[in-house]
C-alpha cells in the first residue's frame, strides 16, 4: 500500500472523529455543563470584522478585545483580558 494513501486514510479517520464529536457536543446545546450557546448577531459581526482585519494584516486581538469590552460582552472580570 502506498504511504500517501495510508496517511490520507489516517487523516480521514481523525477528521471523522473530530466532526462526529463536534456535532454531538453541539447537539447538547445550552444549559449543559459545557455552557454552549450560539453567538448573537453582534458577536458574529465582531468576529467577521476582526477576522477581516486579521486578513489585511492589521491584527484581530486588539479590535476584538476593544469591541467586547466596549459592549460588555466578556461576562467576567477584566483579569480575563490581561496577558
Amino acid at each position: 500500500m502506498d504511504f500517501r494513501l495510508l496517511l490520507l486514510g489516517a487523516l480521514l479517520v481523525v477528521a471523522l472523529v473530530f466532526a462526529v464529536t463536534w456535532i454531538r457536543l453541539l447537539r447538547l446545546g445550552a444549559g449543559t455543563a459545557l455552557g454552549f450557546r450560539w453567538p448573537t448577531g453582534l458577536e458574529t459581526a465582531i468576529g467577521f470584522v476582526t477576522n477581516f482585519f486579521d486578513t489585511l494584516g492589521i491584527g484581530s486581538f486588539a479590535p476584538t478585545t476593544a469591541a467586547w469590552r466596549g459592549r460588555g460582552l466578556h461576562g467576567g472580570d477584566d483579569a480575563t483580558f490581561r496577558a
